[in-house]
């Protein structure tokens, strides 16, 4: 039913014969469809810890995970990213020995990744918590809840799912995790369970969403007659030349990328405290909600632009990013709506009276949301087109900015300062990547 409505849409807006903008969406709908159920198991699990453990039981647990997220962040190649470009070419080669390579390199830099990640949060991560003003039980947590890096770090089957044209599964991947938050929280809250309880529910969320897909690529991947085995991946460097820096720059990529997700709720927590830091995470978890489309219209339309900058079309690269902005130009202009009017007694209804205080805050961070989700087709465009380079240091001025504003305005003007310094750095961001897009798509 709902592939019917959008095809519908397509042709009253004639665009019923563009079968890329079709299967694009299709994906991207696969994705959404799912995470409109994941949503709500999210949103589900944070209402019942946020009221269980309150703002400041609340801070100390995202900031414990924050800093491990932000580790895996920093560690981890998005080998995903490596696995769709560098497969891709495999597969229209027909070459099945080749993408069993590429696959043997990108688990290779996973694996170094989860070491490399573990080994500092063990040995600095204590430390750091105790500096940064924490609450105690962030140190105390922190070993063991380090080895969730197992789930939160590897990439390389979600890469094949999505090499696979599986979105389907990934959507079943992304709701794995938040029913097993949701499940955990609800027995911990029924149970009176503190902190830890709750930091136990999270960590096997994280290794249940994480690990899901290694579950499913081999089956996939036998299923083509592409069997796969473990093996060191001699010969890619020189099969595919550049491969190891595009993982290198799709990694800083999604490094830059950590400011407004991860780096800004530590930096919060450090400056305004663990209760702030609460209030922060059950704002930025409403607005981002309201940004979810575009992170899935950007997943589904990477290979589509992998595939359609190889074969050289890039007039059809422009008609696509054209139609593609329309349609999350209008959906976050509807999301900023929602959020304004609905937006207090959204967040009394998710989190509780106490994070009442959460509301300010959450439409600043709503508005930089929707220029991002406005803008989501360029991002994945640019990558595509050889612009990995560019579009990092893009993000890395914005970061930036970013980080500057948000010490400066959390100071000034408390939590909603953290709001403003994220709008700011979507301004930047969303205006240069849109020039630069114009530049490359006219050649």
């Amino acid at each position: 039913m709902a592939e019917h409505r959008r095809t519908a849409y397509l042709r009253g807006m004639g665009w019923g014969d563009d079968t890329i903008l079709i299967r694009l969406l299709r994906n991207a709908g696969l994705l959404l469809g799912g995470k409109a159920a994941n949503a709500l198991l999210s949103l589900g699990a944070l209402a019942l810890t946020a009221r269980a453990l309150g703002p400041e039981g609340l801070g100390a647990l995202v900031l414990l995970h924050g800093l491990v997220q932000i580790v895996a962040e920093l560690a981890k190649f998005q080998s995903w990213q490596g696995v769709v470009r560098f497969g891709a070419a495999e597969l229209g080669r027909d070459a099945k020995g080749g993408l069993a390579g590429v696959l043997n390199f990108s688990l290779l830099l996973d694996g170094v990744a989860v070491l490399a990640g573990f080994a500092f949060l063990e040995i600095a991560g204590p430390p750091l918590a105790h500096r940064l003003g924490w609450p105690a039980e962030v140190a105390e947590l922190l070993p063991l809840y380090a080895t969730a890096l197992v789930g939160l770090v590897p990439g390389t089957a979600s890469g094949v799912l999505r090499l696979l044209d599986r979105f389907d599964l990934l959507a079943a991947q992304s709701a794995a995790g938040n029913a097993v938050r949701l499940a955990g929280a609800a027995l911990a809250w029924g149970l009176g369970g503190g902190l830890a309880a709750f930091a136990l529910v999270w960590w096997m969320a994280a290794l249940a969403a994480g690990l899901l897909p290694f579950a499913l690529a081999p089956r996939l991947l036998a299923g083509r007659g592409l069997a796969f085995r473990f093996g060191w991946p001699r010969g890619v460097r020189a099969r595919h030349p550049g491969i190891l820096r595009f993982f290198v720059l799709t990694s800083a990529n999604a490094v830059v990328g950590l400011v407004p997700s991860h780096l800004a709720l530590l930096v919060v927590g450090s400056l305004l405290g663990a209760a702030s830091a609460g209030l922060f995470r059950v704002a930025k978890q409403i607005a981002d909600a309201t940004a979810k489309p575009a992170e899935f219209l950007a997943q589904a339309l990477y290979p589509e632009a992998a595939r359609l900058d190889a074969e050289g079309r890039r007039q059809r690269l422009r008609q696509v990013l054209a139609r593609l902005a329309l349609v999350a130009g209008g959906v976050a202009l509807s999301a900023v709506a929602i959020v304004f009017v609905l937006g207090p007694w959204l967040v009394t209804v998710v989190a509780g009276p106490a994070f009442a205080e959460a509301a300010p805050v959450m439409e600043w961070l709503t508005m930089a949301a929707a220029l991002t989700m406005a803008a989501a087709p360029l991002e994945p465009i640019l990558i595509a087109m050889g612009a990995a380079g560019s579009v990092v240091a893009v993000k890395a001025a914005a970061a930036g900015l970013h980080v500057v504003l948000l010490l400066v305005f959390a100071r000034l003007a408390d939590l909603p300062g953290a709001g403003w310094a994220a709008l700011a750095a979507s301004c930047l961001s969303v205006s240069l990547l849109w020039g630069m897009a114009r530049r490359r798509l006219a050649r």
